[in-house]
């Protein structure tokens, strides 16, 4: 993950930063060699949001759910493609389907090709000819006890690239849920408001394991079957066990009682008030939809309002969480004062 500031642009894990007028200027071994200029904020908006930059293993995954598993690891040669629920292209007839590839080279290959991206933000790297701690294995950082995780070899981390080929970290979580998380930051009440096309938690599974690999205190999400089918307007994650876990409070992007009211305890009433919030978020027509990227005006408006609204028609809960917050801020503050 890769952090962009007004002041700096940098790495967490590696403890690397730069400011951000150096950034695309060149570095070896962490001095600056050659000056080149600022880039411009179009391109970072384009390499922060850049979904054309999609690999094949993204669009397999997450798109057409085939499930290509064996991409994933350089152990595995042989693997089953199982039933999958999402797939509309297997003859449900046919019986399961075994694929096998062989180890060595030609496995490095198919990995290559299917994890390549056509669209990156190439830039200088600014850590090249930096190494890492002879013992950076026990790091909590790294994941290097995994042995298909990248950190597992050295000679495939960052410092030792010539140039950084950054993308949109939704490929990974479509929340910057890791840049908030670091420990320094000692964050109490996170914020989280959901924008993954049917999929209104995804981003917390996926902060939750990521968390767990790493072992950075986060709260458990535990959803009920009503939630995952209708979810509501705002839920709170709270670790009653752990006050060092921030507590989340999660907006998924649902159109609920937004479509009867204009305003918290403020009903529609005119037909213009009622059309404006009468839609459907993830309908098969919608303008909202993933491969969408720009927005009429009025489309526009009625998402920024709906927004709106079910923030504020979840102030009580706000409320009760900042409450929450500070009464755990305290039981921390005792903790760590009795630790020293």
């Amino acid at each position: 993950w890769c952090e962009f500031t007004p002041y700096e642009v940098g790495f967490h894990k590696y403890g690397a930063f730069v400011r951000t007028e150096d950034f695309d200027s060149e570095f070896f071994m962490g001095r600056l060699v050659q000056k080149r200029p600022e880039p411009r904020i179009c391109f970072l908006q384009g390499m922060w949001g850049s979904a054309f930059a999609a690999s094949l293993d993204d669009i397999c995954l997450k798109v057409v759910g085939i499930g290509l598993g064996f991409l994933d690891s350089f152990k595995d040669v042989v693997k089953v493609v199982d039933d999958c629920r999402r797939c509309h292209f297997r003859d449900p007839t046919r019986l399961k389907t075994r694929l096998v590839i062989p180890g060595g080279p030609l496995l490095q290959i198919f990995q290559d090709f299917f994890k390549s991206r056509v669209t990156c933000g190439e830039t200088f790297n600014f850590m090249q000819g930096l190494y890492l701690h002879k013992d950076y294995v026990n790091i909590k950082k790294f994941v290097a006890w995994r042995g298909t995780h990248l950190d597992a070899f050295p000679n495939q981390l960052t410092p030792m690239e010539e140039s950084l080929y950054l993308v949109d970290g939704g490929f990974s979580i479509n929340s910057p849920f890791p840049l908030v998380l670091q420990p320094e930051r000692d964050v109490d009440v996170i914020l989280s408001y959901n924008f993954s096309w049917e999929a209104p938690f995804e981003v917390l599974e996926l902060t939750q394991k990521y968390c767990e690999e790493r072992e950075i205190p986060f709260p458990k999400v535990k959803l009920s079957e009503e939630d995952e089918k209708k979810p509501k307007e705002c839920y709170m994650f709270v670790d009653d066990n752990n006050p060092k876990a921030p507590i989340v409070l999660h907006f998924p992007l649902v159109n609920d009682t937004f479509q009867k009211y204009r305003a918290p305890g403020i009903k529609r009433e005119s037909e213009e008030e009622k059309f404006f919030g009468d839609f459907v978020v993830e309908s098969k027509d919608s303008p909202y939809r993933t491969l969408n990227f720009t927005f009429e005006p009025y489309n526009f408006s009625r998402l920024v309002e709906l927004n709106r609204y079910n923030v504020l028609n979840s102030k009580d809960t706000l409320f009760k969480t900042l409450n929450l917050a500070l009464q755990r801020r305290r039981l921390k503050k005792a903790i760590d004062t009795s630790n020293t």
